[in-house]
């Protein structure tokens, strides 16, 4: 059960002579917490939930404390002013300045007409921020910076036996993987330590990381092998290397494969003359009867080829270098300052072929920070989360709303319940807004408490990327878990481009650039965008910023200007408080017969409004003068709306019926028209499936995004269809 409040029972208040009596509903109520949280209540707020008069109201309440209006401070650095600490459950308060409601702007302008955009927290914005220390130049650096702060203490941390045991942790002193020396080292597996120990050893020999998505499939995984000549790879078992085997005239180049699982007969039996399968175990003997000596790279050496999930295609090649993910990890450090959490655990859980996965391990590893691994089952993440009680933790979209939807299951109807939801979110977002991040209010110990425990109780930091998250989500984090919550915006080809500052109370942004890199607005004219309005393209430059795809110079130029600005495709636009805002997306946008743009991205985030809707996918033709879509509904929710508006049978027998499919459409009409979606904005038809986007599937990334292309491929008869019988559009 992922929330409990055990509210005691409250009596009506009772009536006499239209007056409230407060006094007489604080002493019938035997929990001291609510009664201090009733005592904080302002007059308006009764009136809200007793119905009250609060001009007549009996209570002897203290009016809230007003605080002096401070001056607007420019961009500058935060500093922490307060800090109070706990052994045994981890920060508790904290206090920032100044806090961003305060700031007259989040980031700096620079001097030009380009309108470029830089962070505000260091010295000279014009310049990048790009190593994070003397020392450290690359990624195999981090280790040494690491041993040293955590005095050569635990690093990498799995559950034995799996799901059930305690973390078993390796030392930063006995990290050690060497092997046969090549140039491009592959590797696919669930994320584990043997990750993080086979990219430290591919950096500290100057080798190059291939990382593979399980998800790619045996048509990509050739296609990358090929490209880059992969003649090692390291997988997890026995099961996979018989794939290779079984496709072997796909992986022309492969010699070895090394596998971190399995018995000793079961690699025997997949040994040939062509291909040398050895296990983990065997490959770090034969290391250590035959050391090599290490070739440290330098900061501008190739690290990683990171693939994209291929949202929009074949996948495509990032080649990273050392200083790409290094001007990353300075610039958290300057944004984050005092605030970083000292000989504390990561929860690493998220793909690990992943930029924003790889940069979390790596900005741990170089503070020292222990890198606690999840059990390989995302059923068993709460699980591990509370066993490893972690200080950092990246979140996806995904994830935050999911939690966010059983508390608010959780609460129920109950009117109380919700409204005191309501009130303890209100009076947290005013800390925020002060600057304050706190465990101990009175709204923790009653409500947030648990929900605090459930993600192991010691949250010192939270990070979320890969999609938006709603300003109602995003609030509820920030608040009930008493922690820093950053948003930060970032791709493949940037690593982390921006991220919102400490304390942050407002959302819908993600925040100023970061210091490695400096941001500028291209006007789109074909979609109304224009740069003179703080709107267009969103265009990076900076050390963040990868050297190219490889192999590939002609998606390399289409990405790189002669400048060196990355255009990335998103649409942005600067809000007053000198933030970004992520608005719209270039690529994905199509031209309907009338000669209108389409963006589908607005259409699908304003009908995942809807609770009957759990995924949504709208598409459309340059020849066709409507959009059409794809609904899967939320199941049981669906159900239940159908029966409401007379319609009986189960899911997929709903899914096919005609009139229900007029029902959805006409619903999802109402919210379009709420959220401001044109006529044209709004689909004609749909298609009810049972079948949800997925990895499994192809239709989804590992990041949990939609693969448009695969979409469009799957669903393209059904498209056909649904123009053959016409807009079925309300006429109302």
């Amino acid at each position: 059960m992922l929330l409990s409040l055990e509210l005691p029972n409250l009596v009506k208040p009772t009536m006499k002579g239209g007056k409230v009596h407060l006094k007489m509903l604080c002493r019938t109520v035997p929990c001291p917490l609510l009664q201090r949280c009733l005592q904080e209540v302002h007059l308006m707020h009764i009136k809200h939930v007793f119905k009250g008069n609060p001009a007549t109201c009996v209570a002897s309440l203290e009016s809230p404390r007003k605080f002096p209006e401070m001056a607007a401070v420019p961009p500058r650095k935060q500093i922490i002013v307060k800090k109070v600490e706990c052994l045994h459950s981890g920060r508790k308060k904290i206090k920032v300045y100044p806090p961003p409601s305060l700031m007259s702007s989040q980031s700096v302008v620079l001097p030009g007409p380009e309108r470029i955009r830089a962070s505000g927290v260091t010295d000279n914005p014009e310049k990048f921020t790009e190593l994070p220390d003397e020392k450290t130049h690359t990624i195999c650096d981090t280790v040494e910076t690491g041993l040293h702060k955590s005095f050569s203490g635990e690093c990498l941390g799995m559950r034995l036996p799996l799901q059930t045991g305690k973390y078993k942790w390796i030392s930063y002193s006995e990290l050690s993987v060497p092997f046969p020396h090549q140039a491009m080292i592959g590797i696919c597996t669930k994320t584990r330590p043997e990750f993080v120990l086979v990219m430290l050893a591919c950096s500290r020999y100057s080798l190059v990381l291939v990382p593979l998505y399980h998800c790619f499939g045996t048509e990509n995984m050739a296609y990358i092998a090929d490209q880059v000549k992969m003649e090692v790879m390291f997988c997890e078992n026995p099961e996979f290397a018989a794939n290779i085997l079984k496709n072997r005239e796909l992986y022309p180049h492969l010699k070895h494969l090394i596998l971190f699982d399995g018995s000793e007969d079961e690699i025997t039996e997949l040994n040939t003359s062509d291909l040398k399968v050895t296990s983990l175990k065997d490959l770090e003997i034969r290391g250590k009867l035959n050391l090599q000596k290490p070739k440290k790279p330098d900061p501008d050496d190739l690290f990683c080829i990171c693939y994209t999930s291929g949202t929009t295609g074949t996948p495509k090649g990032v080649m990273v270098i050392h200083r790409n993910i290094l001007s990353c990890i300075a610039s958290l450090d300057a944004v984050l300052g005092e605030s970083i959490p000292k000989n504390e655990s990561l929860m690493c859980y998220l793909p690990c072929a992943h930029i924003y996965e790889i940069i979390n391990e790596v900005y741990c590893l170089f503070h020292g920070c222990r890198l606690g691994f999840f059990s390989g089952s995302t059923d068993a993440l709460l699980s591990d989360i509370a066993e490893l009680k972690p200080a950092v933790l990246p979140l996806v979209p995904k994830l935050m709303n999911l939690i966010y939807a059983r508390v608010k299951k959780r609460i129920g109807q109950n009117s109380f319940r919700r409204y005191l939801l309501h009130l303890s979110l209100q009076q947290k977002e005013k800390s925020l807004h002060k600057g304050i991040v706190s465990k101990t209010a009175i709204w923790d110990k009653l409500l947030f408490s648990k929900i605090q425990k459930l993600l192991g109780g010691s949250i010192q930091m939270i990070f979320t990327a890969s999609a938006p998250v709603s300003k109602e989500v995003m609030q509820f984090f920030r608040c009930s878990m008493g922690c820093l919550v950053f948003e930060v915006y970032g791709l493949s080809e940037l690593g982390a481009a921006a991220m919102t500052l400490l304390s942050e109370h407002d959302s819908g942004f993600v925040g100023p650039p970061l210091p490695c890199n400096h941001i500028k607005l291209v006007s789109t004219p074909e979609m109304s965008y224009f740069a003179e309005n703080d709107e267009g393209e969103i265009c990076v430059r900076g050390a963040n910023v990868f050297s190219g795809y490889f192999k590939n110079p002609e998606a390399t130029a289409e990405a790189i200007d002669a400048d060196g600005w990355f255009h990335t495709g998103d649409i942005g636009k600067w809000l007053p408080n000198g933030t970004l805002k992520i608005t719209d997306r270039k690529k994905h946008i199509f031209k309907l017969a009338q000669g209108e743009y389409i963006v589908p991205d607005i259409t699908e985030s304003a009908y995942m409004e809807s609770h009957i809707v759990s995924q949504v996918y709208v598409d459309g033709n340059s020849d066709k003068e409507f959009i059409v879509g794809v609904v899967v509904p939320e199941k049981q929710v669906f159900i239940n709306w159908a029966k409401s508006k007379g319609f009986q049978g189960d899911f997929e027998t709903l899914c096919q019926d005609k009139e229900v499919k007029a029902a959805v459409l006409d619903h999802l009409w109402t919210i379009g028209k709420k959220k401001s979606l044109s006529s044209l904005q709004q689909i004609g038809n749909l298609f009810l499936t049972t079948e949800a986007f997925s990895q499994e599937n192809g239709l989804l990334t590992p990041t949990l995004k939609l693969k448009r292309s695969s979409a469009r491929k799957k669903y393209e008869q059904i498209f056909l269809t649904l123009y053959e019988e016409g807009n079925l559009r309300p006429h109302k």
